[in-house]
């Protein structure tokens, strides 16, 4: 097997590690999804952890993937950035070359999947923090304070309390 052929096979098995962790990510994010809508806070936590964890894992295979490219590019004569699939199927034997094609592909289709799911999340949040905003103000805001004769007219004075600093 030649270089750029091995080059090619290790960036196959990378691809494919990168499959599998981008598959774990959305399958997190997607039960992250589900720990928001009925509320539990802690299973958001657990998963969130967990989500750290595996970025960490996304962030060392793309690392290696970037190496393994700079690698190829040194075989061939290239800028890393022109490593491209089709560049790496031309230097790779047909199997290898459908391997590298369809991990691709299904990577390519994960971050579309992860990418839906994660605007769902956020939005659930945004929604949650809104909410809880609302209630926070609700909590904290002085209604004692009555209409008060200003120098524009008449004005309501209702300042926010801070709850750590109202008096007891």
């Amino acid at each position: 097997m030649t270089r750029i052929r091995t080059i090619a096979h290790e960036l196959c098995m990378n691809l494919e590690e990168q499959v599998r962790v981008w598959r774990r990510l959305l399958d997190l994010s997607n039960a992250q999804l589900a720990a928001l809508q009925v509320q539990d806070v802690h299973s958001v936590h657990a998963i969130l952890q967990e989500i750290e964890v595996t970025m960490l894992e996304r962030s060392r295979t793309e690392i290696r993937r970037g190496m393994l490219l700079e690698q190829a590019a040194l075989e061939l004569g290239l800028a890393a950035s022109e490593i491209t699939r089709s560049v790496l199927e031309q230097h790779s034997d047909a199997p290898l070359a459908l391997a590298l094609g369809r991990s691709a592909e299904e990577l390519r289709v994960l971050v579309g999947e992860l990418d839906a799911v994660v605007a769902r999340n956020r939005a659930m949040l945004e929604q949650e923090l809104e909410i809880i905003e609302v209630l926070v103000r609700g909590a904290t805001e002085d209604r004692s304070v009555k209409q008060t004769y200003g120098k524009t007219g008449s004005q309501t004075d209702r300042p926010r309390l801070r709850l750590l600093d109202a008096q007891v």
